[in-house]
C-alpha cells in the first residue's frame, strides 16, 4: 500500500473496528437476503420463548421460574424485540435480521484482521455465504439461539486474531482490555447456549499460545481473559441474586438442563446411549447428520470443502498466514464439538459451524480467482465464471428441504406474492407452506387462535395444556399461573412454580381459568423423548384430570385441540364421577 509503509498483503487493524468500504456491501447482502424471513411465523422454540418474554415483560414471573431449557439471553432477546417492535411475530425476525447482519460484518472484520488486503474480498464473500447459509433455514430453524451466539463468538475471534498478529499500540493495557472483552464475549456465548462451553476453552488455548509467544504481553492476555470470564459470571450471579431468582435457577433450571442433557432419548433424535462418554466420542467422529446441513446447498458445501483443502495446504506449507488458518481450523473444531456434544441434532444446531465454514467457502472463491489469473489476463473474463459459480452456490436447491431448509427461489416467490399479489402473512401461514413434521402445524394453531378470538372475551383467562405457546401469543388473554407449559404440568420437567405435585391443582382451585385448551399429538414426545403426548399426560395426571372433569364442559374441537369452558355451577360430587368417566371416554376415543 503506497505511502503507508505496509505491503499489499497487510492492512492496519490496530483500532478496534477500522472502517472498510466492504462493510457496506456485506450489510447490503445480509439485509436483502433476510427480508423474506420477515414473513415467517413462529416455530416451537420461538413461540415458547416469546410467550415467556411476555410474562417477563408483564413482571409476573422470574426467569428462574420458567420451564425452559434455554439460557436467559434467548428469552431476553425476544423481550427486547417485543419492546422495540411491538407484539408481533415479525418483531423477533427484525431483530434477528439486524443481528445476522452484525455477524456478517464481524466476519468481514475477522478477515481484515487475519488476512490483510485479501481479507477485504474474503470478508465480503464470507459475509455473503454466512447470510446465505443462515437464511436457507426455514422459519423453525432461524431466529434461534444457536445462530445468535455466533455474534459474540465471531467478535471474540476477531479480537483474538488482531492481538495475536498485531502489536497493540496501547501496550500491555490494550492487550489486557481486548482479552477482558474476549472473556466477556465468551460468557455471552454461554448465556445463549450452554453447550458453547467449547469456545471459552478454545479462547483459553489461544491466550496460552499468546503467553508462550508474547512474553509479558501473553500474561496480560491470560489475565484479561480470566478476569473477563470471572467478571461476566459474577455479574450474572449478582443479577439472579438481586431478582431473587438465584436459588430457583440453581435448584430448578440448571437441574432441569442437566437432567435433559443426560437423558436417554428414545424418539430417534439421538442414540439410546446419548449420555455416555463413549457415545460423545463416537458422535465427534461419526456426526453423520451434521453433513446433511453442509450438503443442504451442494455448491456451498463444495466451496467450503474446497476452501478447507486450500487452507490446509497453507498450514502444511508453512505460509505466512499459517497461524491464522490454524485458528480458523480450531474455531471450526470448537464449533463442531459444541454441536456434537448436545446429542440433539436439528438444522439450527449447526449454525456455529457455518461461520468458519463461510470463511472456507470465501477462501475457495478467492483462491480460484487468483488461479485463473495465471491463464487469463482479462479481469472481466476472470470475474465472470467465478460470479456464475458463486450464484450457483447461493441458489442451488437444498437437497433436504424436509429437514428445515428453504431455497432462495422459494423465498423470492413468497416475497413476490406478498408485495405484488396481495398475499398477507396470515394467508401464507394458512396456506400450509409452513407445516413441518413431528406434529407441528402453524395452520392448526391459527385455526384455534381464530376460534378463541371470535368466541371468547378478552377478559377470559385460559390455560393451554400442550406445547404450542403461540396460542398465548396470538390470543391475548389473562393467565392463571406464573408460567403455563406442559413441561411443568407433566411433571417430567419441574420448576419452582409447580414443584409440589398438587400445586397446579391448587392454582386452578384458587383461580380456575375460564378456558382450558387441551392439545393432542403435539411436540412433547419428540422434545422429552417419551411416548406420551400432552393428551396422554393429561389422562395420567389424576389431580388435574379430575378437576377438569368436575368443573368444565367441552365446548368445541378445532383441529387437534379440544376447548373446555368453566361451568357456572360445578357438578355435585356424585355426578362428578360420571362426568369424569364421560370426559375420559371422549378423550380416549
Amino acid at each position: 500500500m503506497k505511502g503507508s509503509g505496509l505491503s499489499k498483503d497487510q492492512i492496519r487493524v490496530d483500532s478496534l473496528w477500522p472502517f472498510d468500504p466492504g462493510y457496506l456491501a456485506v450489510a447490503f447482502f445480509a439485509v436483502v437476503l433476510g427480508i423474506p424471513s420477515l414473513l415467517y411465523p413462529f416455530g416451537f422454540d420461538q413461540s415458547n420463548q416469546a410467550f415467556i418474554a411476555t410474562r417477563l415483560m408483564e413482571g409476573d414471573t422470574l426467569f428462574s421460574d420458567v420451564a425452559c431449557l434455554k439460557p436467559p439471553l434467548p428469552i431476553y432477546f425476544h423481550l427486547l424485540s417485543l419492546k422495540l417492535f411491538g407484539r408481533d411475530m415479525a418483531s423477533v425476525r427484525l431483530l434477528d435480521m439486524a443481528w445476522t447482519a452484525l455477524i456478517c460484518l464481524s466476519l468481514h472484520r475477522f478477515c481484515l484482521a487475519a488476512f490483510g488486503e485479501r481479507g477485504r474480498w474474503m470478508g465480503i464473500l464470507s459475509g455473503l455465504f454466512y447470510a446465505h447459509f443462515y437464511y436457507t433455514h426455514r422459519f423453525w430453524h432461524s431466529a434461534q439461539t444457536d445462530g445468535w451466539l455466533n455474534l459474540p463468538v465471531v467478535l471474540a475471534m476477531a479480537l483474538v486474531v488482531s492481538t495475536l498478529e498485531n502489536k497493540d499500540e496501547k501496550g500491555d493495557k490494550g492487550v489486557f482490555a481486548k482479552w477482558l472483552l474476549i472473556g466477556l464475549l465468551s460468557d455471552c456465548a454461554l448465556l445463549f447456549k450452554y453447550s458453547a462451553a467449547g469456545f471459552p476453552a478454545f479462547f483459553l488455548m489461544a491466550a496460552l499460545l499468546y503467553l508462550f509467544k508474547g512474553g509479558a504481553g501473553g500474561r496480560y492476555a491470560l489475565g484479561g481473559l480470566l478476569t473477563g470470564l470471572a467478571a461476566g459470571g459474577a455479574v450474572f450471579v449478582l443479577w439472579l441474586w438481586s431478582t431473587g431468582g438465584l436459588a430457583g435457577f440453581v435448584g430448578g433450571h440448571l437441574s432441569d438442563v442437566l437432567a435433559y442433557g443426560t437423558k436417554s432419548i428414545q424418539s430417534g433424535v439421538a442414540p439410546k446411549d446419548s449420555g455416555s462418554p463413549m457415545s460423545l466420542i463416537k458422535r465427534l467422529f461419526t456426526f453423520s447428520q451434521g453433513y446433511d446441513r453442509l450438503k443442504g446447498s451442494p455448491g456451498s458445501f463444495l466451496f467450503g470443502a474446497g476452501g478447507a483443502v486450500f487452507a490446509l495446504f497453507s498450514v502444511v506449507s508453512f505460509s505466512k498466514r499459517r497461524a491464522q488458518w490454524i485458528l480458523v481450523f480450531i474455531w471450526f473444531l470448537a464449533a463442531w464439538f459444541s454441536t456434537a456434544v448436545q446429542a440433539r441434532w436439528f438444522p439450527y444446531h449447526y449454525l456455529p459451524v457455518l461461520a468458519p465454514w463461510a470463511i472456507f467457502a470465501a477462501y475457495f472463491i478467492y483462491t480460484l480467482f487468483r488461479i485463473t489469473g495465471i491463464f487469463i489476463d482479462s479481469l472481466p473474463l476472470r470475474f465472470f465464471p467465478i460470479a456464475l459459480l458463486t450464484v450457483y452456490a447461493m441458489f442451488s436447491m437444498p437437497l433436504f428441504p424436509s429437514h428445515g431448509y428453504i431455497s432462495p427461489s422459494v423465498q423470492l416467490m413468497m416475497l413476490e406474492g406478498y408485495l405484488f399479489e396481495g398475499n398477507t402473512r396470515l394467508s401464507l401461514w394458512k396456506s400450509g407452506a409452513f407445516e413441518v413434521s413431528r406434529n407441528f402445524s402453524v395452520k392448526e394453531t391459527i385455526a384455534v387462535a381464530d376460534y378463541l378470538n371470535a368466541n371468547s372475551s378478552p377478559d377470559d383467562s385460559m390455560f393451554v395444556w400442550g406445547s404450542d405457546m403461540a396460542i398465548y401469543f396470538l390470543v391475548p388473554r389473562p393467565r392463571v399461573t406464573k408460567i403455563d407449559s406442559s413441561f411443568q404440568a407433566s411433571g417430567l420437567v419441574v420448576s419452582p412454580p409447580c414443584a409440589a405435585p398438587g400445586s397446579l391443582r391448587t392454582d386452578f382451585e384458587k383461580n380456575p381459568p375460564e378456558l382450558f385448551i387441551l392439545q393432542e399429538g403435539d411436540q412433547i414426545p419428540h422434545i422429552l423423548g417419551n411416548k406420551m403426548d400432552s393428551k396422554a399426560m393429561f389422562l395420567e395426571n389424576k389431580e388435574i384430570f379430575s378437576f377438569i372433569s368436575d368443573r368444565y364442559t367441552e365446548e368445541a374441537k378445532v383441529e387437534r385441540f379440544t376447548i373446555y369452558r368453566l361451568r357456572k355451577n360445578p357438578l355435585p360430587q356424585s355426578v362428578g364421577k360420571t362426568g369424569e368417566r364421560a370426559i375420559s371416554g371422549g378423550l380416549k376415543g
